[in-house]
């Protein structure tokens, strides 16, 4: 969707190492063999325990038992019990899933807010650069008028005042760069 290459750079890496995903991830795993084995449930069930004993009575020999039991069992379901779980188990899947891609979208989205708001940061601050600098000839200028009597001290301080602005603005700009791009 997007195509700026770092932009792309960057949601793949956070595809990647993002915590709440790979939880999302990990739950729709889980739910999907969760799904699998309520749909086992229709198959019959083998049960195979096979036990063996030794025993002696007195100065007599060993003897020997075993004990081979096969049990097949089949569920079946009549008053869709397993059914309703099968369903059950689907539903928390499809809601696994659907958790998984709004955690990647909302992840995808901040990404990419944080992102076009750090080159407008950036472009702002190019900017105010160029304006601090058009703001300090000019402050010079009403300097050098003032010295000739040509303008009067409020000018001067009134284009001093906005030249601190301008460069109180630059300060805040680089600290908001700086706390979006630990965001991202």
């Amino acid at each position: 969707f997007f195509t700026d290459p770092l932009l792309q750079h960057l949601v793949e890496q956070a595809l990647a190492n993002n915590t709440d995903l790979n939880t999302a991830r990990i739950n729709v795993e889980k739910s999907e063999i969760s799904l699998k084995t309520k749909r086992m449930a229709y198959l019959p069930s083998l049960y195979f325990s096979p036990q063996g004993t030794l025993s002696k009575f007195g100065s007599g020999s060993w003897s020997k038992s075993y004990s081979l039991p096969l049990q097949l069992s089949l569920d079946v379901d009549v008053f869709g019990s397993i059914t309703n779980k099968k369903r059950a188990a689907k539903a928390v899947l499809l809601q696994s899933q659907v958790t998984e891609d709004a955690t990647r979208s909302n992840l995808i989205s901040t990404l990419a807010q944080q992102y076009f708001r750090l080159q407008l940061l950036d472009r702002e601050l190019d900017i105010l650069i160029e304006t601090d600098s058009l703001w300090a000839a000019s402050l010079e200028t009403q300097k050098a008028l003032y010295e000739n009597g040509q303008a009067y001290s409020t000018a001067v301080n009134q284009q001093e005042s906005s030249w601190l602005d301008v460069k109180t603005q630059i300060a805040d700009i680089r600290r908001s760069i700086r706390s979006t791009e630990n965001d991202i």
